[in-house]
């Protein structure tokens, strides 16, 4: 029989053997119980037997000193009204004397004394066995008296005392007691086994509802598990139920894990793409330049060259920020990248990053403003991200708000965080951007030549940063009405610090 796979199968198979195993057991300690009790009901009937005999028969003794001829034939008439008993006459060395059976029934002529001296001394003895002289390898139950002085006596009376016709007995009870036991056996190890399997069932149903779980969850590439695939538990239940609510959690857990991993790998070749593209622009152009200036530079005007010049410098600087941009978001993916928290004044970065692009919008028309940062908003997290959050926010706007001619910056205390809110008052997101936005895809606009960074590419480096930091960007755009962006960030514990560090 092949050995079972199934959890089921070696639960029932292990079942029967145990079940075997105890039957058996059982059958052999029954056994030697009745055994015992046979050996003590024999030695309860005839263990003072032998000191009777001598007592209501004194010839006996006398007989034993003078004529063991009639000594012998007295033996064989006592026998005949106990046939289960042979009845010896010993010295007092243990040598026989005479006996109730034929001579040539006999293997041995003398009986060892120690086991009948030991039952003599007992005062309440108990069964014990003595050599067998027509058998002795057979020990027998015996009874014994001693013929005179009990410290020297001149003989013994030994009798063997066994189950009469016991081989009649057992021919024609055998057959019988053994179908009758066997029957009783083959009913008992079957109701076992009908009930220990029912219970199996009922107990390892859960197990077979985890494993049928577990099969689709294979099936399905470990990534499709929602609340209707969960296998159903009992939250009061042992330990069964409890590891199946954590096979629940863990496979929605992993679910959840690859989805993000293929949204993070869609993300990257998003970016890859993006990214290959704006490097194309600044790459063509700087290569373009640099060739007239190679092959025409002698002819070329000053004011040309000057100009040739010029333009590839601002493609370089724009490509140089670009590969920034890229190795900065490299490094924030990396698993093992985590960012250096401290406790500083928020509004006081918010207000150096609005005058640091003042400048730069004043020349564009713009006006960059602060609202709600006179407090001391203290926050904890990593400056040189926040401040790098801001800048792409704010540059992002004024490359791409169209129609814009003011961009505010507003924050609002709550009780754990710090709300900051982008705004501009320009025409707003285009459909395809919201869309998106709204599967948190790279956001792809018509960049100018020379812009640098792409907005995608921005937003996806500020996305990162505010997820280490535990927040998330949101935005809300209204058509000719402008765009905001929104984070949060935890308020710091220690309210001790009151401005920024030194940058």
């Amino acid at each position: 029989m092949p050995y079972p796979k199934t959890l089921f199968g070696k639960l029932a198979l292990a079942q029967a053997v145990f079940g075997v195993l105890v039957a058996l057991g059982f059958f052999l300690i029954l056994d030697h119980i009745h055994n015992r009790y046979h050996v003590e009901i024999i030695h309860a009937q005839g263990h003072g037997l032998a000191q009777w005999l001598l007592r209501e028969r004194r010839e006996l003794a006398e007989q034993a000193r003078g004529d063991t001829e009639l000594l012998q034939v007295s033996l064989m008439r006592l026998q005949g009204f106990n046939p289960a008993a042979d009845l010896y006459w010993l010295d007092r060395d243990g040598r026989i004397v005479a006996a109730s059976a034929s001579a040539r029934f006999l293997q041995a002529d003398r009986v060892r004394l120690a086991p009948l001296k030991s039952m003599l001394r007992a005062k309440d003895p108990m069964p014990a066995f003595a050599d067998d002289p027509r058998d002795p390898s057979q020990p027998k139950v015996f009874s014994v008296a001693a013929a005179g002085d009990p410290a020297s006596p001149d003989g013994y009376l030994f009798i063997t005392l066994r189950e009469p016709d016991s081989d009649y007995l057992a021919r024609a009870g055998f057959a019988h007691t053994f179908w009758l036991a066997g029957g009783l056996f083959a009913a008992v190890l079957a109701l076992a086994l009908g009930t220990a399997l029912v219970a199996m069932t009922l107990v390892l149903k859960p197990f077979r509802r985890l494993s049928q779980a577990m099969d689709r969850f294979q099936g399905s590439g470990f990534s499709e598990w929602s609340a209707s695939s969960a296998v159903a538990t009992n939250p009061s239940g042992g330990e069964l139920e409890r590891l199946i609510a954590h096979f629940n959690e863990m496979a929605a857990q992993i679910a959840g894990l690859l989805v993000r991993f293929k949204d993070d790998d869609r993300r990257m070749r998003e970016i890859f793409a993006e990214v290959s593209h704006d490097l194309r622009t600044p790459l063509t152009v700087l290569q373009g330049n640099l060739e007239s200036l190679q092959l025409k530079g002698d002819r070329l005007p000053p004011t040309e060259r000057q100009r040739l010049i010029q333009i590839a410098g601002a493609q370089a600087t724009s490509l140089g920020k670009l590969v920034d941009s890229v190795f900065q978001l490299s490094q924030l993916e990396s698993p093992q990248y985590r960012p250096k928290l401290e406790i500083f004044s928020l509004a006081e970065i918010v207000q150096d990053v609005a005058q640091k692009f003042a400048l730069k919008a004043g020349a564009q028309g713009v006006s960059v403003a602060t609202k709600g940062a006179e407090g001391h908003g203290l926050v904890s997290a990593d400056i040189a991200l926040i401040e790098r959050v801001l800048d792409n926010l704010i540059d992002n706007a004024l490359k791409h708000a169209k129609r814009a001619d003011r961009i505010e910056i507003s924050m609002q205390q709550r009780e754990e965080q710090i709300e900051v809110a982008l705004s501009d008052n320009g025409e707003g997101l285009p459909v395809s951007a919201q869309r998106a936005l709204e599967g948190n895809l790279l956001v792809r606009a018509n960049a100018r030549k020379g812009e640098g960074r792409s907005p995608g590419l921005g937003l996806a480096i500020v996305s990162r940063i505010l997820q280490l930091h535990g927040s998330r960007l949101g935005w809300e755009s209204i058509p000719e009405r402008g765009t905001t962006f929104r984070f949060a960030l935890p308020r710091a514990v220690s309210p001790s610090v009151g401005s920024h560090p030194e940058r």
